[in-house]
């Protein structure tokens, strides 16, 4: 699994149903080590969820502001996790 998608489902799993997608965009730039490297992966944070979604890693739900809709990790989010728990999020480019 890349990175990215990684982190964020790692961040979805652990605010399960809490955070939306600006709570997300907001920990993800103040979270990640590689801010700089991942700046152009932060403009397609939709687009990254969205596929999340669609390989059925996550759902969303209503959240206390209608508009802005909850993510939560799936069963299968958690399996997925699981098996690339043990591989190194960024490997250094050389």
């Amino acid at each position: 699994m890349d990175p990215f998608p990684r982190e964020i489902l790692e961040l979805i799993a652990a605010h399960d149903g809490q955070y939306s997608w600006y709570q997300i965009d907001r920990s993800m730039s103040q979270f990640s080590a590689n801010r700089e490297k991942n700046a152009p992966l932060m403009r397609s944070l939709t687009r990254v969820l969205r596929n999340l979604s669609d390989e059925g890693l996550i759902a969303n739900g209503i959240g206390p502001n209608a508009s802005q809709p909850v993510y939560s990790i799936t069963v299968k989010g958690r399996q997925i996790l699981a098996a690339h728990a043990s591989e190194p999020q960024f490997q250094e480019q050389g």
